[in-house]
């Protein structure tokens, strides 16, 4: 078994791919891959295809998925074969401006929004008896077809989307046959891949360093230990653990790879905060190369993270430092989540892991803070969609920070504010409320300093960016901080723009609910707030544009989506928030890379839906059906999990004349 393992490895480190008769067919696929790396895919699906499958994660229009294909159908292996061998996943949906250009200059006139599949459908159609195109949300993906001979990876455009490639992919891939491309390893931008790949360096054989231009391959060699797959999945390594990977990623390289290396090492430095490490960094490129006179991709790169570094720095303001004593062994439970009675056997229980898990060390509680910060995490919505219970929630998990009142609607005041100033008013009447309870403590201590300190910067009706970045900057640097607004999922373009170029590494949740529901769930609290009509009662069509709009998700998700980095927007369910609490809760804590323990939200079996069914006039839900109709079709396209569910709720809304709307949610 040996000798054939190291046979392979042998003819496979010599890249036999650009010795052997290639058909031109593959070169003709329209595609954003190179030569050799067409040759690569073609000759590897021909060679190493066994009795498994062989998937193309983040086919774009289909030129990667037609080479593997050909490939394939090339291989005797195939012979008698039936259904498809190669799966491609894919949004096959322009989601940004960069997609859509593309797509426009190489097929045909396109926009944000709109489908390809009919192009990649096209551009496989010789070999489409043995493709299979799986569209939609990768994060909503999962795998059921066996083992992975051959599994190409160009989806992991963030560190979400590559934890999911790994836990939902790699434990199919099969020790001693499977072989692995990543696409994006040869630049900066997609640093969890370089951290994953490191990770399981004991378990892979790096079998081509580069193939040109960006990918690079490996053989598995071992079975992967379900621990470290449940890590990667989890998204549960911690900053100093990721750099260790990197650094040891940087001295094994060889000069041809190397500053690309350093290069992907500053970037992680910048998301993880260290603007001085990532400086420190590009200043050592800077000493050994002329980096504006190098034409290379690395040296092009580590321009631009030069410029967001100076970016980033232009937007902090003057730094200001509070230090505030870390906790003793006694009031640990107390200090993290001071709301929870200490007493709590499970909790207590929960915070001990996470103490020895990585962070919270007794006694080294970092609590200087000495810098402003955007928040890591928005969520933008939406409305009646259990936003509330989420931020109950997250108050008490130790490795987040949210500001002590919901929605500080700074977004809104800035971009969209309402003509009688709404968002001021509410922030600073949730302040006043926050202090009134913070009064009444006998003492504060900890998580509550931290918070308390904030409600300063909350309860300004004149907050401006640096009054907002001082909100964060109250988290502790090793905090994950975001806040929830479920007004944002309404914003126009232009301050969306702002939220991706504050924060490069951004992570926005969007809770989708039934969207008739929510806007009756949203029109009885509006009319129980004096300010919106009696659902119960006919009233005109005109009363319901506002209710109508805050339903319109594909509106949001394409604006969203459009201007924010691939992979950023995440998509989540009301339905998990109200039936499976635990597992939506564990979702939100792998999208913020934080310990999904269960344990750490006492507050989660709160009950959420437990109102009285909500009278609604047949007229008013018969309009609402119709001007909603679209929202249905279209979230069939862009969230097909969460759009099933919301068929058989329709199906019975409809049948009974009334909905079932939720108080408080």
């Amino acid at each position: 078994m040996s000798d054939r393992r190291d046979d392979l490895v042998r003819r496979l480190s010599a890249k036999p791919w650009n010795a052997a008769p290639v058909p031109d067919a593959v070169h003709r696929p329209v595609g954003m891959i190179g030569p050799e790396e067409r040759r690569a895919l073609w000759w590897l699906a021909r060679e190493m295809l066994g009795d498994g499958a062989i998937v193309d994660a983040g086919c774009f229009l289909g030129a990667s998925t037609f080479c593997l294909a050909a490939g394939a159908a090339a291989s005797p292996r195939s012979a008698g074969r039936r259904g498809p061998i190669v799966h491609a996943f894919d949004y096959f949906a322009a989601i940004d401006e960069y997609v859509a250009e593309s797509i426009s200059r190489q097929v045909r006139p396109t926009r944000t929004g709109d489908s390809y599949l009919d192009v990649f459908m096209g551009q496989v159609a010789p070999h489409a008896e043995i493709v299979r195109a799986v569209p939609g949300d990768f994060l909503q993906a999962t795998w059921n077809e066996g083992p992975i001979d051959l599994l190409f990876v160009d989806v992991a455009k963030t560190e979400a989307l590559n934890a999911h490639a790994v836990g939902m992919l790699f434990p199919s891939l099969v020790p001693g046959r499977s072989v692995i491309v990543q696409q994006d390893f040869h630049h900066c931008w997609h640093p969890a891949i370089h951290v994953a790949m490191e990770f399981l360096a004991e378990e892979l054989v790096e079998l081509d360093e580069l193939i040109e231009h960006q990918s690079r391959l490996w053989l598995l060699d071992r079975p992967i230990p379900a621990e470290k797959i449940r890590r990667l999945a989890g998204r549960e390594l911690g900053a100093a653990e990721r750099l260790a990977l990197l650094d040891r990623l940087v001295e094994r390289s060889s000069p041809r790879s190397r500053a690309m290396m350093e290069v992907v090492r500053c970037w992680q430095r910048f998301l993880d905060g260290d603007l001085d490490g990532a400086e420190a960094g590009i200043g050592g490129l800077r000493s050994r190369f002329d980096v504006e006179k190098t034409a290379d991709l690395w040296a092009r790169q580590a321009l631009e993270v030069e410029a967001q570094i100076q970016r980033r720095r232009a937007a902090m303001p003057p730094a200001r430092s509070v230090a505030v004593p870390g906790p003793s062994e006694a009031a640990l439970v107390e200090t993290i989540a001071p709301e929870v009675d200490p007493r709590e056997a499970d909790y207590a229980g929960a915070l001990q892991e996470v103490r020895r898990r990585r962070r919270f060390v007794l006694g080294q509680h970092p609590r200087a803070v000495a810098t402003a910060r955007w928040p890591d995490f928005l969520v933008i919505g939406a409305q009646k969609a259990g936003t509330t219970w989420l931020h109950g929630n997250l108050l008490y998990h130790p490795e987040v920070w949210v500001p002590p009142i919901k929605e500080l609607n700074y977004l809104n005041h800035r971009f969209a504010p309402s003509a009688d100033g709404w968002e001021a008013t509410s922030r600073v009447r949730q302040a006043e409320d926050a202090r009134r309870y913070y009064a009444s403590l006998p003492s504060l201590r900890g998580v509550q300093v931290t918070r308390a300190r904030a409600l300063e910067a909350c309860g300004r009706a004149d907050l401006d960016e640096a009054g907002y970045q001082s909100i964060f900057a109250c988290a502790d640097p090793d905090q994950v901080c975001g806040e929830i607004s479920p007004d944002y999922c309404m914003l126009p373009r232009e301050a969306v723009r702002l939220v991706a170029s504050r924060q490069p590494a951004i992570r926005v949740l969007l809770i989708l609910r039934d969207p008739v529901e929510r806007a009756i769930s949203n029109m009885t609290m509006a009319f129980r707030h004096g300010y919106g009509p009696d659902p119960a009662v006919s009233v005109g069509e005109g009363d319901l544009g506002l209710f109508v709009s805050r339903s319109n998700y594909p509106s949001m998700i394409a604006r969203w989506r459009t201007l924010l980095p691939a992979g950023s927007l995440h998509l989540l369910s009301y339905d998990d928030v109200r039936d499976r609490p635990d597992e939506f809760l564990a979702q939100v804590c792998r999208i913020l890379g934080v310990l999904p323990d269960e344990r750490l939200f006492p507050r989660r079996h709160e009950v959420i839906g437990g109102g009285e069914p909500t009278r609604v006039h047949p007229a008013v839900l018969a309009t609402l059906e119709d001007r909603l109709g679209f929202v249905y079709e279209e979230m069939r396209d862009l969230a097909p999990t969460i759009a099933e569910r919301w068929e058989e709720s329709r199906r019975e809304r409809n049948r009974a004349g009334a909905s079932p709307g939720v108080a408080g949610a």
